[in-house]
This record gives C-alpha cells, sequence and structure tokens, in this order.
C-alpha cells in the first residue's frame, strides 16, 4: 500500500504551487524518502535541488557551465518553403506557401 502523499499548506507551497504540485508528482514517482533527502541536501547547499516560482527560491541553485541558448536568430527561422515565420511560438499550423508546411 502507498502512504499517502503529503501536503502542506502556506510558506513555499503556497508562494509556489507549481513547484509545490510538481513535487508532489515527483514524490509518487520516486518516494518520500528519496525526494525529502534531496531536497534537505538543496537546502543544505549541494546543488541537487532548486526551485523558483513566483520571486521566491528554494534550495541551491547550480553553478552555470554554459549560458546556454537565448533563441537568438529563432524569428528569422523559416522552417517551411514559402514561409513567413508568424507561426513559429503559435498554435498555428505552417502552411506555407504550398500548404505542406511541417505540423
Amino acid at each position: 500500500m502507498n502512504a499517502p502523499v503529503r501536503e502542506k499548506r502556506g510558506g513555499l507551497a503556497e508562494a509556489m504551487p507549481q513547484i509545490s504540485a510538481w513535487v508532489r508528482q515527483l514524490r509518487e514517482a520516486f518516494g518520500d524518502e528519496l525526494m525529502d533527502d534531496v531536497i534537505v541536501r538543496g537546502r543544505k547547499g549541494e546543488p541537487v535541488f532548486y526551485a523558483s516560482e513566483n520571486g521566491h527560491a528554494f534550495g541551491t541553485k547550480p553553478p552555470a557551465v554554459d549560458p546556454g541558448w537565448r533563441g537568438e536568430g529563432f524569428a528569422d527561422r523559416h522552417f517551411c518553403s514559402g514561409c513567413d515565420g508568424s507561426c513559429i511560438g503559435t498554435v498555428k499550423r505552417c502552411g506555407g506557401a504550398s500548404g505542406q508546411g511541417r505540423k
């Protein structure tokens, strides 16, 4: 029998509702013992757990090794023949000039 998932009220759980829901899902998938360990280690300074939402942060942020891709030039990319790029980032399907765009 599975142990009931812990539900905390107030504090960070209230201030960070999406992170709180995500942690509940992680607890269901990996168990309370593992998640408790990772969260405590993150709180104590190990870069193993970090979350940020609504201006609140919890845990220890991992060091930035690579600045990553920031999306430079993304708006200028056209994936279909005749595409003007207006479909990028929308739910609209690209039709391009031929009507045969990527879905």
